[in-house]
């Protein structure tokens, strides 16, 4: 697993293995970044995920499967050193939105990204959803549970949509890193075992 995910990450990376634990270093234009990176950690027989930022460790989740812990890891890899940017097309199009037509929201957004991505004022499992509460927007990632992740709240309308599509914009980009993992890992997830880790990708 870790000489594939090494491969899948390529040469922007290095990877250590000590078998107990997985250390991964993002390489920039000024070499090998020793101070931010992510590592794995095994502690009886339970794989934890840490971003270490000027060596802090912040811990993210934990894993009991050594495999599925891989599939985190590298989706954490992803998270921290490539987030994905979005068009500029789509955003310019949403900053003409105003609360009066707010309507247009999905007929912009279905133009580049699947509708089970997100949902305005219903919830949808695995949707990101903006809604209006009190006068003010909300932002919550509906989980497969039914369960309400709270992105943001608060907002005016201007400021939820930009947060709505940045996180629509991680979620698609999310299926597409998962599933590509998948078919070269030659791993099967269960839901569960793939809404965690998705989780891990929203930082939720």
């Amino acid at each position: 697993m870790i000489k594939k995910l090494a491969n899948l990450l390529g040469k922007d990376y290095v990877v250590n293995d000590e078998h107990e634990l997985v250390e991964i270093y993002h390489i920039t234009n000024y070499g090998v970044d020793q101070e931010n990176y992510v590592k794995m950690k095994n502690h009886m027989n339970d794989w934890t995920l840490y971003e270490v930022q000027r060596g802090e460790s912040f811990e993210i989740c934990e894993f009991g499967n050594y495999d599925i812990a891989i599939c985190g890891l590298y989706i954490l890899v992803k998270k921290i050193f490539e987030r994905p940017k979005g068009n500029s097309k789509i955003k310019y199009e949403l900053t003409q939105c105003t609360e009066s037509n707010s309507d247009n929201i999905s007929s912009i957004l279905v133009k580049e990204y699947d509708k089970k991505f997100f949902n305005l004022n219903n919830f949808k499992k695995g949707a990101i959803v903006l809604e209006k509460v009190n006068g003010y927007y909300d932002i919550n990632y509906c989980g497969l549970n039914d369960e309400r992740i709270n992105i943001v709240n608060g907002r005016t309308f201007s400021n939820a949509v930009s947060v709505f599509y940045n996180y629509i914009v991680i979620v698609h980009e999310f299926e597409k890193l998962i599933n590509s993992l998948i078919s070269i890992m030659n791993i099967k997830l269960s839901v569960e075992e793939r809404e965690a880790i998705k989780r891990v990708y929203l930082g939720k």
